[in-house]
């Protein structure tokens, strides 16, 4: 067999991903609704206000990922390292030591330990951005066209 790197994530992990990714389009999604029905000066200031709560929350949501600034502005996926180590998985050859006590083994408990932290903070975003999302739902209710008076 060879040594080939397996990354793995658990369940809850790739929701909170998939999720997250479904938040950020919802954003880009609304921010385009209500530019296309923007009319007056007004809808332009709700939809200023619109777009730097949905900032703050895609940059609340940016924090928890730990990807490094580098990779943003050159794209190097070298940069990802890091990220990489902490989900790789060592499937190599039996070692003969496999049954004693691992002391990374602490840092694999650790590992899950934030990642579990992360996902909770992930739903307290998605509860907020909901509640942000209801909130100018309803402010811009008056702006909206109606069936019978287009």
């Amino acid at each position: 067999m060879n040594n080939e790197n397996i990354y793995t994530i658990t369940e809850e992990t790739y929701e909170a991903t998939v999720n997250e990714r479904i938040l950020l389009y919802s954003f880009v999604r609304q921010l385009a609704f209500q530019m296309k029905r923007a009319e007056t000066l007004e809808d332009f200031f709700h939809l200023k206000e619109a777009a730097a709560i949905y900032g703050g929350q895609a940059e609340k949501l940016f924090e928890t990922w730990d990807i490094p600034g580098r990779y943003v502005v050159y794209g190097d996926p070298g940069d990802l390292d890091g990220i990489k180590e902490l989900e790789l998985l060592d499937y190599g050859e039996d070692d003969p030591d496999e049954d004693m006590e691992d002391p990374e083994d602490e840092d694999g408990v650790s590992f899950f330990e934030v990642m579990e932290g992360l996902l909770a903070k992930s739903k307290a975003v998605t509860a907020d951005m909901e509640a942000a999302l209801a909130e100018l739902d309803s402010v811009f209710e008056p702006f909206r066209h109606n069936e019978n008076h287009e």
